[in-house]
């Protein structure tokens, strides 16, 4: 996130953020084949699929010393000539130096404030506001339930009535919807923005959450609403992959700077490991208990985070780094909760 960020103009934050969870998306569907029993899913060649992440481990290693210092830690290094240098190599058209002026603008501000750690931002209303947000907008995946989907599609898509057969296939076109999901993201990002993009995404995984319980609960009585849950859980998926999935990065990138985004990118990290883990420890009992119905609770947060998306975050479009600290600002003063 911070690395993207800092190496990328900010008007393009969300097209160069999103690719990352496309190839994730795409990976998984890629182990879903390989862990397929008639491919390398068994006892004897699972080695062999475990050990094939090494290879992208290996190619990083060997590109690392060729990867450029990004232009804002070369500045804040003191470092101007090799900053415009790095400008100069990363950009077309000619707006290198402007961008140089934005960025070290950016940079003046900090040092009013020095390194912004965790106990400085929540000692000033803005920056605590701007630190609650943007954790939140990148953990609206966790609260929408994307973990569970992830790790337990093949298990409750069987117990909605998809055929054991079809299973796994299902699960492999989930994963790989997100090329379409991306196909869509690119144009919507551009006219609308990271904010809008990911409520449009969560708009959609509610309607998709809804058609998923609805027919859940119906396919004991009429096995054929298996089908329908077999599409609303695509619905769901894309829904996640088009809004909180591609948006995970871009939206929070957007809405702190190059002083405040490593602090928040640290804790948000922190934030979405820990509710993965626990998604992943409790879920499989709330599947044991209630089925298919274990997503209920995904859809009504679902729904929830939609509306708090709606008031809480800021816009971001067409909009510069001093407009969106200035709308945190405004918000903080106008916010009632002790909280803020």
């Amino acid at each position: 996130m911070v690395v993207v960020a800092e190496t990328t103009c900010r008007r393009k934050l969300g097209i160069f953020q999103s690719p990352y969870y496309v190839i994730l998306f795409v990976s998984s569907a890629v182990g879903a084949a390989i862990g397929y029993n008639k491919v390398l899913g068994t006892p004897t060649l699972w080695m062999w699929a475990v050990s094939a992440q090494e290879f992208a481990s290996i190619v990083y290693f060997c590109a690392y010393p060729w990867l450029p210092e990004t232009p804002v830690y070369l500045l804040k290094m003191g470092k101007v000539e090799e900053a415009l240098s790095t400008l100069r190599k990363l950009r077309v058209g000619g707006e290198e130096t402007l961008e140089l002026t934005i960025l070290q603008k950016e940079l003046e501000d900090r040092s009013q404030t020095g390194q912004l750690s965790f106990l400085k931002m929540m000692r000033e209303k803005r920056l605590r506001l701007q630190f609650l947000v943007a954790v939140y907008a990148m953990n609206t995946q966790q609260f929408a339930g994307i973990q569970a989907i992830l790790m337990y599609s093949d298990q409750i898509l069987y117990l909605a009535g998809v055929k054991y057969q079809q299973v796994s296939f299902a699960t492999i076109g989930l994963y790989l919807q997100v090329l379409l999901a991306f196909g869509l993201f690119i144009p919507l990002h551009r006219r609308l923005g990271s904010k809008k993009v990911l409520i449009i995404g969560l708009l959609i995984t509610d309607c998709g959450y809804l058609v998923f319980v609805i027919s859940h609960a119906l396919h004991e009585q009429s096995p054929w609403t298996s089908y329908i849950a077999l599409a609303a859980m695509l619905v769901v998926t894309l829904g996640l992959q088009l809004g909180p999935q591609l948006c995970m990065t871009s939206l929070p990138s957007e809405l702190t700077t190059s002083d405040s985004r490593p602090t928040v990118a640290f804790y948000s990290g922190c934030v979405f490991w820990t509710l993965a883990s626990f998604t992943s420890f409790v879920f499989p009992y709330s599947v044991e208990a209630w089925q298919a119905l274990a997503y209920v609770p995904f859809a009504i947060l679902s729904i929830l985070i939609t509306v708090i998306s709606i008031f809480l975050i800021p816009e971001t479009n067409n909009r510069t780094a001093a407009e969106i600290q200035a709308s945190f600002l405004e918000k903080s003063q106008q916010c009632m909760s002790p909280v803020f």
